[in-house]
């Protein structure tokens, strides 16, 4: 058995010997693809809940602010930004996740099966990969935006509300985009994260200016 091994790892290395200019220039277009690609790629995120409260410890330490979109808004929008919003995908969870590998990539030209279900297959792979995270982080019922292409981002006008935690409301930040909500044109809901120490949770109240 030691021989049979011997042997298969002789004949692997004497292969790679033989085709190394091939898996040279594979590996530095994959890794000039894979650089293009996550340049191209834009990913919002976003959650379901505004109050969730492990979201609010995770993500900013139970400080700053968070910004609520209604997609309702989006009915009048034009076709275009419509066209966009249905990149709006929602992300799964599981216990184990699949990922692309370069391995699976290499084995396919070695054994030469490189045809186009083997392309879609990697494609549809990236995607997953993409749109799903460890089943651990299933409380943040998540949703994410894909742009493919930084230069075509758009705009679009859907917030409803700004949320703002109370021990954030004398930074800079909270109060330029308290001005921001109130301006004429937009007229956002300004809504302030509030501790009750009496029943130990959170509650939200709306925004009474000074």
């Amino acid at each position: 058995a030691l021989m049979d091994v011997e042997k298969v790892q002789d004949a692997i290395k004497n292969f790679i010997e033989e085709n190394e200019d091939l898996f040279v220039n594979f590996l530095n277009n994959l890794a000039s693809f894979s650089d293009e690609q996550r340049e191209k790629i834009g990913i919002y995120s976003l959650c379901v809940r505004y109050n969730s409260d492990k979201m609010w410890e995770n993500y900013c330490e139970n400080n700053g602010f968070c910004i609520e979109y209604d997609f309702n808004k989006a009915l009048n929008l034009s076709t275009d930004v419509k066209r966009n919003l249905l990149l709006t995908l929602r992300v799964d969870y599981y216990d184990e996740l699949k990922r692309f590998s370069v391995f699976d990539i290499l084995k396919a030209i070695i054994c030469d099966e490189v045809d186009d279900k083997f392309n879609n297959d990697q494609s549809k792979l990236i995607l997953q990969q993409v749109l799903s995270k460890k089943s651990c982080y299933s409380f943040e019922e998540e949703w994410r935006i894909i742009q493919y292409k930084l230069e075509n981002m758009f705009s679009a006008d859907l917030v409803s509300s700004i949320i703002i935690d109370e021990d954030s409301l004398e930074e800079e930040t909270a109060k330029r985009l308290i001005s921001i909500a109130n301006n004429d044109d937009n007229k956002w809901n300004v809504i302030i994260r509030t501790f009750d120490k009496n029943k130990n949770e959170y509650y939200y109240k709306k925004y009474q200016k000074e």
